[in-house]
């Protein structure tokens, strides 16, 4: 007994075996892409991760704390979920695009410092402040945000 035609059959084929896999690198596509996206200063953001102290290579060379380097620290926003950043039209060059960003230096350029914060490492907290692109050896990520303020999730 055949309940279906042998054209039916063949269209659940080609269904099966090109349009699936189309349509599943298509919505992978679009699920790398749902990342939040961001703009850099004079844009006040909101981004969330945990603060993390970390020790990086300082002078004379920024390579090797084992072979002499000064050990410098500081704190790494881990991000909860990844960001994008857009390009800044006004300084192409500098704040240039960025896609799945997952770390941000925090930054203290106003009256607060790391000590008015120091109970937030290794809390999940909401940073608040202004992103700029990595500029010199002592910017350790891609992306940097000059805090404004932070809070503790709760």
């Amino acid at each position: 007994m055949n309940l279906m035609p042998a054209q039916s059959w063949f269209c659940l084929r080609v269904f099966f075996v090109f349009l699936i896999p189309v349509l599943l690198v298509a919505g992978c596509k679009n699920a790398a892409n749902n990342n939040a996206q961001l703009k850099y200063v004079p844009d006040v953001v909101k981004i969330i991760g945990t603060i993390r102290n970390e020790t990086f290579p300082g002078p004379p060379n920024y390579e090797d704390i084992s072979k002499g380097d000064e050990p410098e620290d500081y704190w790494i926003l881990k991000l909860r979920a990844p960001i994008d950043v857009a390009k800044d039209p006004n300084y192409p060059d500098g704040n240039r695009a960025e896609k799945n960003v997952r770390n941000v230096q925090l930054v203290f350029c106003e009256e607060k410092s790391y000590a008015d914060y120091r109970e937030y490492l290794d809390k999940t907290v909401v940073v608040t402040g202004t992103l700029f692109h990595q500029v010199t050896v002592h910017h350790k990520t891609t992306l940097l945000i000059d805090v404004k303020d932070i809070q503790k999730v709760e």
